[in-house]
């Protein structure tokens, strides 16, 4: 899933593997926790800076987005 996340200064592209749980239209407007900086990534054919945290329930295998509580970036 290719997600355009604003982190205030600017937005950036950040590609995901979480399209099986998550609906893009669940997402707009939602804050995230976010690792800037990290070296580019060609994935799927989009390059990616950044990096979504998530954490895993090793039961089910569900995913959950990490939120933040105070305002960070979302996904517009």
């Amino acid at each position: 899933m290719k997600l355009t996340i604003n982190l205030g200064e600017k937005t950036q592209e950040i590609v995901s593997g979480i399209a099986l749980q998550y609906n893009i239209e669940d997402l707009i407007g939602k804050q995230i926790v976010v690792l800037t900086n990290l070296e580019s990534k060609i994935l799927k054919g989009v390059e990616s800076n950044d990096m979504l945290l998530a954490a895993i329930n090793e039961k089910d295998n569900k995913i959950a987005l990490l939120i933040p509580d105070k305002k960070w970036s979302r996904v517009i």
